[in-house]
């Protein structure tokens, strides 16, 4: 039902973007206020509903994908997948996931037009997340219906009733909105009585079938983790029955559901068209009515506004009707399609739901009471959990490996070198420098330092470093590779590439890091002629940086034990509380000084030695060699010609 520019007036459009934004604005101030009530004993459904929110938003998305034949019709309909969504999430998070999955079917995929966005969330999300819900799906779950056949049966049977007539009236909804618009959009062509009588009926059928399908969805989610449900959350009913499934095991099977729906089940869709297309061409070429009989090639309203936006699209679309541009017969590019398209959702539903959280959370219980319960359950900060990380990076160091034992002036070397090669790499050598992962990989291994620890602390660091390049796709369309009828651009190509020179350069840097001691690198930069006063800083700030942390942990709990009922520091606190920073660390610093005088500190700082063991330097040189030759020689290409 995703409608396209030349179905609507640009003052409709308009009309429609101020509707939806109208209504997408209240959702985020509902979903605030939701969060903001959440209890202290509820925390753990509040960190369930983020991957919930992304998995179930990137499963609408690939259910949307799959097309499924009405019979005897030669149509074909598919999920709208509102009523799914608000069951799980609440109708405010719902309606925000919505615009999740249609925004980047727009964007990038082609599917329904930019112009009628706005009417297109409209019609496939507001009735079923609101209307859908609130008159229909939530009264049902919360009657006494079918109440003698036992509490779970009971359930079961009314979460399939609720989900169908839920869907289709939703979808009765919706279709008539798009009779509406085209009606006031002043589309001759489309009469407004026969349209109706062309659109309801059919989409009458779709509703149902989608209905069958969100009821099949949330009776196993109810089975599996009845407390997802959104009416069980909010009337603590979560059944008798206890979870048959633990929360990951159950977010993996979805993560699994959506690969299978995007990318395999995807390419079984009906080849007949949808509803609205249905009613605007019908299907003749399949023996079917032509219905409205409007020319696929030249139909709806002509409007320059139209024109700018379909413009715009062509420059966004990555992959056009879910397909290769030029190539839409090749399977490969609806795989690529259901896989890229649900990443993409589900990443940006987690950026909407992070956008959407309270800045404060409020409570209504006495002062008193809410001070003592935090200074009971009080939890560790931000603060305390970065001053315990670089702790961690001591124990870290701490660990006797073949690698820690190397030099730090060695080590060091072989970093510096690798860096450079890596980052010498021509940008569209990507081949090439997956090779490269080797060389760190080799060193986890030796030093027993878990990958998972380097990408835990870089956290912060490997999202801005995988996002270079990342718009080389929107400017570099041509395409560099070709496998089969499957044609890559350099631009995705460079992006890759980028992307993997960060990630090595940063796991080459942690790896130096982790195993040798802040007075040791410091002495092997003095060993390559770095000032003495560059070191000296180097060495002093990561000091202080401890103390600094420690000093800001120290202080935000504080802070939290006075002000238990505010999330984070107010703003109107951050000119005291940054002073008051600067000056308990500087008091420490300056007792740290006068300690280190005390013991004989003259200005000068007896480095580490950088060197380790016997060997070392020769290690240096051999690995560097390696460095150097993987570089220069295609060694996959050589190996592979020892046995070809």
């Amino acid at each position: 039902m995703h409608m396209a520019d030349a179905l609507l007036s640009p003052g409709v459009a308009v009309t429609m973007y101020a509707a939806s934004s109208a209504a997408a604005a209240v959702s985020v101030h509902k979903f605030r206020q939701e969060e903001t009530l959440i209890r202290d004993s509820q925390i753990e459904y509040r960190r369930e509903k983020l991957p919930t929110m992304a998995v179930m938003a990137a499963l609408v998305f690939a259910g949307q994908m799959i097309n499924f034949t009405i019979p005897g019709t030669g149509s074909s309909g598919h999920i709208c997948g509102s009523i799914l969504l608000t069951a799980l999430l609440g109708p405010y998070a719902a309606f925000l996931s919505m615009i999740a999955v249609l925004l980047i079917q727009a964007l990038f995929f082609a599917d329904g037009g930019l112009m009628a966005l706005g009417a297109n969330i409209w019609n496939m999300s507001f009735y079923g997340c609101f209307l859908g819900y609130f008159v229909i799906y939530r009264p049902i779950m919360r009657s006494r219906l079918f109440a003698g056949r036992g509490d779970a049966a009971a359930k079961r049977a009314r979460i399939t009733l609720a989900s169908i007539l839920a869907c289709v009236v939703s979808l009765q909804f919706g279709a008539f909105s798009v009779v509406l618009e085209t009606s006031l959009s002043g589309i001759t062509d489309l009469p407004f009585g026969a349209f109706v009588l062309v659109m309801q009926p059919i989409h009458l059928a779709i509703g149902a079938v989608e209905g069958m399908i969100t009821a099949a969805v949330l009776l196993f989610i109810n089975e599996s983790r009845p407390e997802l449900l959104q009416d069980n959350y909010e009337t603590g009913n979560s059944g008798t029955a206890k979870a048959k499934m633990s929360f990951t095991a159950l977010i993996l099977t979805l993560i699994v559901s959506v690969a299978v729906t995007g990318g395999g089940l995807s390419l079984l869709a009906s080849s007949n068209p949808d509803g609205l297309e249905w009613s605007l061409f019908g299907n003749t070429e399949s023996g079917y009515s032509s219905n409205m009989g409007l020319d696929e090639e030249n139909y709806g309203v002509d409007s320059s506004a139209a024109d700018k936006a379909g413009k715009l699209q062509e420059r966004t679309s990555l992959l056009p009707d879910y397909s290769f541009s030029g190539d839409s017969e090749n399977p490969v590019g609806t795989v690529v399609s259901g896989l890229l398209g649900s990443a993409m959702v589900a990443v940006l539903a987690i950026l909407i739901w992070l956008f959407s959280l309270p800045g404060r959370r409020r409570n209504q219980a006495s002062s008193h009471t809410k001070a003592s319960a935090s200074a009971n359950s009080y939890k560790a900060g931000k603060a305390e959990i970065a001053a315990n990380e670089l702790r961690e990076m001591d124990d870290l160091v701490a660990i006797n490996s073949p690698v820690r034992n190397l030099g730090a002036g060695s080590k060091l070397l072989m970093t510096l070198c690798y860096i450079a090669v890596v980052v010498s790499f021509n940008k569209y050598d990507f081949a090439g420098l997956l090779v490269m992962l080797l060389l760190p990989l080799a060193g986890y291994a030796l030093s027993g330092i878990k990958l998972s620890s380097c990408f835990r602390k870089l956290r912060i660091v490997m999202p801005l470093v995988c996002a270079v390049g990342i718009f080389n796709p929107f400017f570099d369309k041509a395409a560099l590779v070709t496998i089969g009828n499957f044609e890559i651009s350099g631009g995705v190509v460079s992006m890759l590439t980028l992307m993997l020179k960060g990630i090595f350069c940063l796991m080459a840097s942690f790896l130096l890091v982790a195993t040798t001691r802040i007075e040791e690198i410091c002495s092997a930069l003095r060993l390559i002629h770095i000032p003495k006063l560059m070191t000296s800083l180097l060495l002093l700030t990561y000091r202080y940086i401890s103390v600094f942390v420690d000093e800001i942990a120290i202080m935000s709990q504080s802070y939290h034990l006075r002000a238990p009922n505010q999330k984070g520091i107010n703003i109107s606190a951050w000119g005291s509380f940054l002073g008051q920073l600067i000056l308990r660390s500087s008091d420490k610093a300056d007792a740290l000084y006068e300690s280190m005088k005390l013991r004989g500190f003259d200005g000068e700082f007896d480095y580490a030695t950088a060197r380790g063991k016997t060997g070392s330097v020769a290690t240096a040189v051999i690995v560097c060699v390696m460095i150097i030759a993987l570089r220069f020689y295609n060694i996959p290409a050589l190996i592979s010609g020892l046995f070809i």
